[in-house]
């Protein structure tokens, strides 16, 4: 439930196994309780691999969602972890919010950790009342998320 008693929020992502491999964790935003969706969301990830120095960055600008990781996968007994802190999402004084998140996850078959900076346009000084976790493709198997505000 996200109300103005709160000026932060934390997702946090205990372990979320999705139905289908290859597909990613996305949020949305709304600021009419998910009637519609914030369309204009730019977010950058970087990624590490675990095994190795491999690392690079991603980038997606004026989407409809927060992209927090890239193709993970849905092999038995793996899922993957992480959170997501949000500020500003509750104000009424400013037309964006921002966030933070750190997933960690199997990328095909190789560990991964994503950091994420999240800036989400909401076109007006309201605040965000709803927040939809989903997959970029199919259902989740199996899934442990809670959220936290903060004061």
């Amino acid at each position: 439930l996200i109300t103005s008693s709160h000026k932060s929020y934390r997702i946090i992502i205990n372990n979320v196994i999705p139905y289908e491999n290859s597909t990613a964790p996305y949020l949305y935003f709304s600021l009419d309780n998910g009637s519609s969706f914030i369309s204009s969301i730019n977010s950058r990830r970087m990624f590490h691999k675990m095994v190795d120095s491999t690392q690079g960055q991603e980038s997606q600008t004026g989407v409809g969602y927060a992209h927090l990781g890239t193709d993970l996968g849905n092999d038995a007994n793996e899922g993957f972890y992480g959170h997501v802190d949000l500020f500003g999402v509750t104000l009424t004084t400013t037309n964006w919010a921002g966030g933070y998140a750190n997933i960690i996850g199997r990328h095909d078959t190789t560990s991964y950790w994503w950091d994420n900076a999240l800036q989400i346009e909401k076109g007006s000084a309201s605040a965000i009342n709803f927040i939809r976790f989903k997959m970029s493709s199919g259902d989740l198997a199996e899934h442990d998320i809670s959220l936290w505000g903060f004061k």
